[in-house]
């Protein structure tokens, strides 16, 4: 198996709600880095027409999100040309509100097959992403199905993990009597003041606009 001695994370986007002048800034720091892989943690698109939660009068229209969606995403992939994408809870809204009434999945295209850039591709596997690396597995998911804290994330997928969802970031090292394990969250890359992100307005808890890379297997944080 082929180990990965460089990795480059990036969490959620929530496109149309990104934060493209970090996604540039970080887009430049990839080609001085030159990662043997691009992980991007899910969450690439926000969905927020599709959302449950009440949202303001004048946001737009599925149509008008959709366009401003997919022409971000193209910039993404300007920016990015080679990634591996997870699939995060936001990107199946859309999915989920189908199925409400009844629509055949059949019917319903993919992420994968909306957005069919060469260079991209998608993990749509309910198992986590596994990657191997000088210090052994290390696994990487969205996120929304392991609600375990970062204290036992690692313990329960049982390898060192990376997951998003959160927008929080934090790293964390468990000891055990076959070595080290690391659980570790890197934040968002959103633009706080989109309509997208009004819901967590009034929230203290602030996003952590940033990044992670992994390098021989260690892992480290970084604020944009």
């Amino acid at each position: 198996m082929r180990k990965y001695n460089k990795i480059l994370v990036l969490p959620d986007i929530h496109a149309p709600a990104a934060a493209m002048d970090k996604l540039y800034s970080l887009a430049r720091f990839a080609v001085k880095w030159q990662p043997d892989i691009v992980v991007q943690l899910g969450d690439l698109t926000d969905q927020r027409f599709w959302s449950r939660f009440a949202s303001e009068p004048d946001a737009d229209n599925a149509s008008v999100e959709w366009e401003k969606t997919a022409a971000q995403i193209e910039e993404i992939h300007e920016l990015f040309p080679n990634m591996v994408i997870l699939q995060g809870n936001h990107c199946l809204r859309y999915i989920k509100r189908a199925f409400e009434v009844s629509i055949p999945k059949q019917l319903i295209k993919s992420l994968q097959e909306l957005f069919p850039y060469k260079g991209w591709t998608w993990h749509l596997d309910s198992k986590p992403l596994v990657l191997n690396t000088e210090t052994g597995p290390i696994s990487f998911l969205h996120g929304d199905e392991t609600p375990a804290n970062l204290s036992q994330l690692a313990q329960r997928v049982g390898m060192s993990t990376v997951r998003g969802h959160s927008h929080q970031a934090g790293l964390l090292y468990t000891q055990t009597f076959q070595g080290s394990m690391f659980a570790m969250e890197c934040g968002c890359l959103v633009d706080e003041s989109h309509p997208a992100m009004s819901y967590a307005a009034k929230s203290p808890k602030r996003c952590f606009i940033g990044f992670a890379t992994i390098e021989n297997g260690v892992p480290e944080l970084f604020r944009l």
